[in-house]
């Protein structure tokens, strides 16, 4: 592709969000005429149809949803260099794009991002709570948050807190069913399993031998299966059966009662939480102020 076709890419995403000419053509201050030929010049050096038009609408293509994807990171990317190039680069600013299992997202970062919001204003958070694994170069993220043993290639893994899973019911299903007395116990009471997304697998339930320490799975066939850890906690909660959860997920049902710890004595240390980020060198001055805020304000709950 000729590299003159990439100064038509600003009008081409402009245009692709609105789904318009004539709005485009009101905030880039040129003629719907203009902004049309633009785009279609775009069009003819890619040999590809970016837009069905019509009288009364514009729609994008396959292809012209793909393309508006795959730059859309990268126009970011250039506003930010363009608004760093113009600053001080000691003040955090730009926007930030953090990625977070759903459930660590909701119950670490939500609770403590006001704050880092008035420490750093203008910094735009750019929040993407999926339970998913996501690729930070490919997807333009700056951070993400997960539990992992090891990061990935290329990247860099700052422990900030650990927790543990934890086995939970509810008050109401423990008086109707009883209390099980060691992990094998739970193939004979129901069971909520979380399913996890990228793989539609069941998430192993692990446990510790508290007199030997060792580790060791049971596996209890699932009353009910989610693929949400949240989902699981509150059908938990809903007396709908014993579940297996990471401590983050749960920790607010165990401080208002509606769900209690059983087999305790049990549970199983997951490795620690991590924040990963590309690089430490020139590292934008927004990821580090979010790293080094994280690490100091995220609670530990690893006992």
């Amino acid at each position: 592709m000729s590299d003159h076709l990439i100064r038509y890419l600003p009008t081409f995403a402009l245009v692709a969000d609105e789904l318009s000419f004539s709005a485009a053509a009101r905030r880039l201050n040129m003629s719907p005429a203009g902004v049309s030929k633009t785009v279609g010049v775009l069009e003819e050096g890619l040999r590809t149809r970016l837009f069905e038009r019509s009288t009364h609408a514009l729609v994008l293509t396959d292809e012209g949803q793909r393309l508006r994807r795959q730059v859309g990171p990268l126009l970011e990317s250039m506003r930010d260099a363009l608004t760093q190039a113009t600053s001080d680069p000691n003040t955090p600013r730009g926007v930030l794009r953090i990625s977070a299992p759903y459930g660590i997202g909701k119950n670490e970062l939500l609770p403590i991002l006001p704050e880092f919001r008035r420490l750093y204003p203008e910094v735009e958070l750019d929040l993407r709570f999926e339970d998913r694994v996501v690729s930070l170069v490919k997807e333009g993220i700056d951070v993400s948050m997960g539990v992992r043993m090891d990061p990935r290639p290329g990247l860099i893994g700052k422990r900030v807190s650990g927790t543990r899973l934890v086995c939970v019911a509810s008050p109401q299903f423990i008086d109707q069913h009883g209390t099980p007395d060691s992990p094998d116990d739970l193939l004979r009471f129901p069971c909520i399993r979380y399913r996890m997304p990228s793989s539609q697998s069941l998430f192993p339930w692990r446990f510790c031998d508290p007199k030997s320490g060792s580790t060791f799975a049971v596996d209890p066939q699932p009353a009910i299966s989610a693929s949400s850890q949240e989902v699981s906690a509150e059908l938990a909660a809903a007396h709908q059966g014993i579940s297996l959860l990471g401590l983050i997920s749960v920790h607010a049902y165990l401080s208002a009662g509606t769900l209690v710890e059983v087999l305790t004595d049990c549970s199983y240390q997951l490795p620690p939480m991590t924040l990963f980020y590309t690089s430490k060198r020139n590292l934008p001055s927004r990821v580090r102020a979010f790293v080094d805020f994280v690490s100091e304000h995220l609670v530990d709950l690893s006992i």
